[in-house]
This record gives C-alpha cells, sequence and structure tokens, in this order.
C-alpha cells in the first residue's frame, strides 16, 4: 500500500534532517548517512539504495557488491525502457541484479537475492556481536528475494523552501 504522506530527507547549512511524514517537525540527525539510515529502515531499504550509490555509503550502496563478480547479463526493459543489466555476488553469498536504463543510465531495477546460508551467517555474526539476538536454531530460514523498481524519475527538479515543510506547519 503506498504511503500518502511525502517523505523526505535533506542536508543544508543547518543540519542533515529526516522528515517521516507525520505532521510533527523534522528531526535533525547527527550526519547525513544517519539520516539516511532512518528512511532506509522505514522503508525497508528502499530509501537508501539512490542515495547511497550517489554518496559511495558503504551500506544500502546497490553496487557495492558488483565490484567482486560483475557479469553483464542480456540486455532487458523494465516497462518501456531499454535497459543493460549487470549482477553480482558479494562475498556473503548475496547475489544482486541491477537494470541501469541505457539512455539515462539511471537504475531502474534492482533484485537482492540471500539464501538460506546467507541469512544463517548473518545471523550468525549478529548473535556474535549481540548476544541477546534470537537463536537461529529455532528459526526455518528459506532465503529472500527483494526487488525494487523504479518509475516516473525526475531528476533535476527545482524545489524550494517550502517543499521541506511538513503540511501541517504549512496551514
Amino acid at each position: 500500500m503506498p504511503l500518502s504522506r511525502l517523505q523526505a530527507v535533506w542536508s543544508s547549512g543547518s543540519g542533515d534532517f529526516l522528515d517521516m511524514g507525520f505532521g510533527k517537525d523534522p528531526e535533525k540527525h547527527k550526519g547525513l548517512e544517519d539520516a539516511l539510515a532512518g528512511a532506509t529502515g522505514i522503508s525497508g531499504g528502499a530509501a537508501g539504495t539512490v542515495p547511497a550509490a550517489f554518496f559511495n555509503t558503504e551500506w544500502a550502496n546497490p553496487f557495492c557488491c558488483l565490484a567482486i563478480s560483475l557479469v553483464r547479463q542480456s540486455d532487458e526493459k523494465i516497462g518501456d525502457v531499454d535497459c543493460y543489466v549487470f549482477a553480482g555476488e558479494s562475498s556473503s553469498g548475496n547475489t544482486r541484479t541491477i537494470w541501469l536504463g541505457k539512455q539515462d543510465f539511471l537504475i531502474r531495477q534492482i533484485r537482492n537475492v540471500t539464501t538460506a546460508a546467507a541469512m544463517k551467517a548473518g545471523m550468525e555474526r549478529a548473535a556474535k556481536m549481540e548476544p541477546s539476538a534470537p537463536d537461529e536454531s529455532k528459526i526455518e530460514l528459506t532465503g529472500s528475494t527483494s526487488i525494487e523498481t523504479h518509475w516516473d524519475i525526475v531528476v533535476n527538479q527545482k524545489f524550494v523552501e517550502a517543499d521541506f515543510i511538513p503540511a501541517a506547519r504549512k496551514q
């Protein structure tokens, strides 16, 4: 179900902000990555993909694992957009496939496939770092696939200060 409220992360001379769209004042964060991480958590990771690539963060960057075993796949279309397709596997066993528009090189789709073995290894690492983490021996892991698709992409859009004021404060 799509969200009906505007949500935003931005950086200005007065700080780095996250507006979750609940009608409250935007939250000031200690840095841009912290604000992006806040938005990424609630969006299931989708909010971090493009900013993480743009700002070259170590988390959520869609290109991070492709450097290890990048393989060009057959070209495909996402909607009406002709795309180059690249796939790569990370050292942790996750496979990521990215569709880039041939005309604009914008990310049109990302598919992440995580095997049950990779999930188990991640849970074991978490358990070592955080003893209160769930006991993975009691959880049946089957792996997961997530697909993030970007439609109607707008670039170089002009913004004004009012774009970053919550609707409740505009009235």
